[in-house]
Protein backbone atom coordinates (compact mmCIF):
# COMPACT_ATOMS: atom_id res chain seq x y z
CA UNK A 1 0.00 0.00 0.00
CA UNK A 2 1.29 3.35 -1.11
CA UNK A 3 1.17 6.38 1.22
CA UNK A 4 0.12 9.55 -0.81
CA UNK A 5 0.69 12.43 1.71
CA UNK A 6 -2.33 14.89 0.61
CA UNK A 7 -0.26 17.97 2.45
CA UNK A 8 2.41 18.37 -0.34
CA UNK A 9 -0.44 20.31 -2.38
CA UNK A 10 -0.60 23.33 -1.57
CA UNK A 11 -4.10 24.51 -0.44
CA UNK A 12 -6.56 27.12 -2.14
CA UNK A 13 -6.28 29.34 1.08
CA UNK A 14 -2.41 29.43 0.18
CA UNK A 15 -3.55 30.49 -3.40
CA UNK A 16 -5.43 33.16 -2.52
CA UNK A 17 -3.30 34.92 0.23
CA UNK A 18 -0.71 34.66 -3.06
CA UNK A 19 -2.67 36.17 -5.68
CA UNK A 20 -3.97 38.79 -2.65
CA UNK A 21 -0.52 40.08 -2.06
CA UNK A 22 0.30 40.27 -5.70
CA UNK A 23 -2.67 42.49 -5.68
CA UNK A 24 -1.37 44.69 -3.02
CA UNK A 25 1.88 44.90 -4.77
CA UNK A 26 0.40 46.08 -7.86
CA UNK A 27 -1.84 48.38 -6.59
CA UNK A 28 1.43 49.79 -4.15
CA UNK A 29 3.62 50.34 -7.14
CA UNK A 30 0.56 51.86 -9.24
CA UNK A 31 -0.11 54.80 -6.44
CA UNK A 32 3.98 55.07 -5.89
CA UNK A 33 4.11 55.53 -9.62
CA UNK A 34 1.59 57.95 -9.90
CA UNK A 35 2.94 59.83 -7.03
CA UNK A 36 6.33 60.08 -8.25
CA UNK A 37 4.99 61.42 -11.83
CA UNK A 38 2.80 63.87 -10.23
CA UNK A 39 5.62 65.52 -8.01
CA UNK A 40 7.96 65.33 -11.37
CA UNK A 41 4.90 67.78 -13.06
CA UNK A 42 4.53 69.87 -10.43
CA UNK A 43 7.85 70.23 -10.03
CA UNK A 44 8.35 71.46 -13.84
CA UNK A 45 5.91 74.13 -13.02
CA UNK A 46 7.74 75.47 -10.62
CA UNK A 47 7.97 79.60 -11.01
CA UNK A 48 11.86 81.00 -11.01
CA UNK A 49 12.89 82.31 -7.74
CA UNK A 50 15.84 85.07 -7.54
CA UNK A 51 17.20 86.77 -4.68
CA UNK A 52 18.87 89.52 -6.04
CA UNK A 53 19.23 92.72 -3.91
CA UNK A 54 17.69 90.60 -1.11
CA UNK A 55 19.25 90.35 2.46
CA UNK A 56 19.01 86.70 4.36
CA UNK A 57 19.61 86.98 7.97
CA UNK A 58 21.03 83.78 9.77
CA UNK A 59 20.02 83.94 13.18
CA UNK A 60 22.65 81.82 15.95
CA UNK A 61 20.61 81.43 18.61
CA UNK A 62 23.71 81.13 20.50
CA UNK A 63 27.01 83.18 21.50
CA UNK A 64 29.47 84.58 18.96
CA UNK A 65 32.84 82.64 18.23
CA UNK A 66 30.65 78.95 19.47
CA UNK A 67 30.40 76.15 17.17
CA UNK A 68 26.32 76.89 15.60
CA UNK A 69 28.25 80.43 14.79
CA UNK A 70 31.03 79.35 13.59
CA UNK A 71 29.03 76.77 11.15
CA UNK A 72 26.88 79.89 9.83
CA UNK A 73 30.00 81.83 9.53
CA UNK A 74 31.70 79.33 7.27
CA UNK A 75 28.62 78.29 5.09
CA UNK A 76 27.28 81.91 4.67
CA UNK A 77 29.30 82.63 1.44
CA UNK A 78 28.91 78.98 0.17
CA UNK A 79 24.99 79.47 0.74
CA UNK A 80 25.12 83.01 -0.97
CA UNK A 81 26.83 81.74 -4.01
CA UNK A 82 24.48 79.16 -4.22
CA UNK A 83 21.36 81.02 -4.14
CA UNK A 84 20.18 82.63 -7.37
CA UNK A 85 20.82 86.17 -7.32
CA UNK A 86 24.03 86.02 -4.89
CA UNK A 87 21.92 87.35 -2.05
CA UNK A 88 23.73 89.00 0.73
CA UNK A 89 24.01 86.68 4.13
CA UNK A 90 23.98 88.50 7.58
CA UNK A 91 24.84 86.26 10.46
CA UNK A 92 22.83 87.61 13.67
CA UNK A 93 23.53 86.30 16.58
CA UNK A 94 20.77 86.12 19.77
CA UNK A 95 21.98 84.28 22.67
CA UNK A 96 19.80 83.04 25.28
CA UNK A 97 16.33 82.08 26.16
CA UNK A 98 17.60 78.25 25.85
CA UNK A 99 18.06 78.38 22.20
CA UNK A 100 14.64 79.10 21.48
CA UNK A 101 14.85 83.40 21.13
CA UNK A 102 15.55 82.84 17.35
CA UNK A 103 11.62 81.48 17.21
CA UNK A 104 9.81 85.21 18.86
CA UNK A 105 12.04 87.00 16.54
Amino acid sequence: MTDFNVNLLPSTRSFEKIIKGSKMRIIKTLVTSGLALGMLLSASNAKEVSFEGETIEFIMPYNAGEGTDQWGRFYAPLLSQALPGKPNIIIKNMPGGGSDRKSVV
